[in-house]
């Protein structure tokens, strides 16, 4: 009895496995796009000053890219494509949030964190 209910468990969660996986990555292509596109607010410095942390992440059934550029110093700037890299979200312009749409493959916010 108990083995027919772990099998079916598992067989129940096979499915939600495929659909969290389903989201895309983020290539190196969409991040060249965004920093070729992305305009920055009033008072950030420029796109290659900062570290720049990118991940996925799902709104409204949407995937967006999520991008966090963090002033670190120069030891640090460049790209890291990895959502466990990603910085704390505070911090005026020395932290910054971009969100790209992948479907509609433009700039859909950015703005300077503010002050935590």
């Amino acid at each position: 009895m108990i083995a027919k209910l772990v099998l079916a468990f598992i067989f129940a969660a096979l499915p939600f496995q495929y659909c969290v996986g389903a989201q895309p990555t983020v290539s190196l292509n969409d991040v060249e796009e965004i920093e070729q596109v992305v305009a920055l607010p009033a008072g950030a410095h420029p796109v290659s000053d900062y570290s720049r942390y990118y991940d996925n992440e799902m709104i409204g059934g949407r995937v967006f890219i999520r991008g966090v550029f963090v002033l670190e110093g120069p030891s640090r700037a460049g790209r890291h494509l990895s959502e466990s890299a990603m910085p704390p979200t505070d911090g005026g312009c020395w932290v910054v949030t971009i969100f790209f749409d992948l479907k509609n493959r433009r700039v859909a916010g950015v703005y300077c964190n503010g002050l935590g």
